[in-house]
């Protein structure tokens, strides 16, 4: 659905028209006053070219007397080429004539067309990327997936946490430790420590390399590395209690 199919005041349908010759590379656009127009609404130019365009918001096809009063009032702004812009279609009659009168017709598929030309203008200028609906379906999907494996991610970080328990209650259970328990005990410590640093290192950078490049397979990434890091931390920490 285009939004000047949204559109119920004629006033502000001759403005949106305008404002759709703006995006679409019009120059010199000027709005006519609502009384007094001649049948002409804008007055707009293009390659050297210069228009004089009524705007016509119909709940009908629109008939022949919009043709007319678009010819004549070409020829009192002494314009170029006339025009008649509508949101609807054009009755055979109002074709008729136009092919006769040099009147162009823009119905709501020559509309469609310069909102569609609008809004891609619009994304250039404010460096905006565009995608595709393929990508866009692609990336929904990833999301999708990616979501319905939180739950099993939860459940297998609940049995690490009670592995973590139980080894850290036999641990306080244990009332001494030779030389080779210890040397064994501070070795692990530096390893969980220096994979927890990893950890983090690796969320940053999926991260940042996700946010830059809108790549949805580094999400996976980064829920990896960010689950992973808070875990070894936790292993961190309990191992030096022992």
């Amino acid at each position: 659905m285009y939004f000047f199919e949204t559109i119920t005041d004629g006033f502000f349908f001759k403005n949106y028209c305008a404002e759709l010759l703006h995006v679409n590379g019009y120059v010199n656009i000027s709005v006519t006053q609502t009384s007094g127009d001649y049948g002409i609404d804008i007055l707009a130019e293009k390659d050297g070219i210069s228009y004089a365009i009524q705007c016509k918001l119909s709940p009908s096809p629109v008939g022949i007397s919009s043709v007319q009063e678009a010819f004549s009032g070409r020829q009192h702004y002494n314009r170029d080429i006339a025009v008649v812009m509508t949101n609807n279609l054009f009755a055979e009659s109002a074709k008729e004539l136009a092919r006769s009168s040099g009147v162009k017709l823009w119905d709501k598929f020559k509309l469609g067309e310069l909102e569609k030309n609008g809004e891609r203008l619009r994304r250039i200028r404010n460096n905006t990327p565009t995608y595709s609906d393929n990508q866009t379906k692609n990336f929904e999907q990833e999301v999708n997936r990616i979501n319905t494996n939180l739950s099993g991610i939860d459940q297998e970080i609940n049995e690490l946490d009670s592995m973590v328990d139980q080894y850290t209650a036999r641990q306080n259970n244990t009332s001494s430790f030779d030389k080779s328990n210890r040397s064994t005990a501070t070795h692990k410590k530096g390893i969980f420590l220096f994979f927890a640093i990893f950890c983090v290192i690796g969320f940053i950078a999926m991260l940042s390399t996700c946010i830059t490049e809108k790549n949805p397979k580094y999400i996976t990434g980064c829920i990896i590395y960010g689950i992973g890091a808070p875990i070894l931390f936790t292993l961190y920490v309990k191992s030096k209690k022992t």
